[in-house]
């Protein structure tokens, strides 16, 4: 996580680091990796045939591997709005007389990524198990997952009190 605090800014980035997920695509990639070995290299060092379907599939293995590594959540709080950013999937702003209502909540499930939820809205997740749950003025709700979530919280309340002050 990145959190960043500039004067009219605050910036929080989360990444897609959960151990348990990156070992498994580790073991899918060696796997691949010996795959593209003994069904690719071996046939065209030996034979000089070419088993394609042993290189698409390291590759898919390996893209996947890569998608996961850039993927981020990044909140940008601003004189004029907050940003949620859900890199490279969706990209949202709204603009502070927009909020009815926001207040620290907590996600208890382990499902990283963004989804529906019934009492939450759009869940964007990806690190933590709290987040801020922002409720708006024409019946939209969103769910942010933040590892320092009374900061955001805070952040959020202090943009709002000026804008209404």
């Amino acid at each position: 996580m990145t959190d960043e605090r500039t004067k009219n800014t605050y910036i929080e980035v989360q990444r897609f680091r959960q151990w348990y997920a990156y070992l498994l695509f580790v073991l899918l990639l060696l796997m691949s990796l010996w795959m593209f070995y003994e069904g690719f290299l071996v046939p065209l060092i030996k034979e000089g045939k070419i088993e394609v379907e042993a290189l698409v599939f390291s590759m898919m293995i390996f893209g996947a591997l890569l998608f996961f590594w850039f993927i981020r959540l990044t909140i940008k709080i601003e004189d004029k709005g907050i940003i949620i950013h859900y890199f490279p999937f969706n990209r949202e702003s709204h603009k502070w007389d927009e909020i009815e209502k926001v207040e620290v909540a907590e996600y208890p499930y382990a499902n990283k990524g963004v989804r529906w939820s019934e009492e939450l809205g759009i869940v964007y997740s990806l690190q933590g198990y709290k987040g801020v749950h922002i409720r708006f003025k024409n019946g939209e709700k969103c769910y942010v997952s933040s590892l320092n979530a009374q900061m955001l919280l805070k952040e959020i309340e202090k943009r709002i009190a000026q804008l209404e002050g």
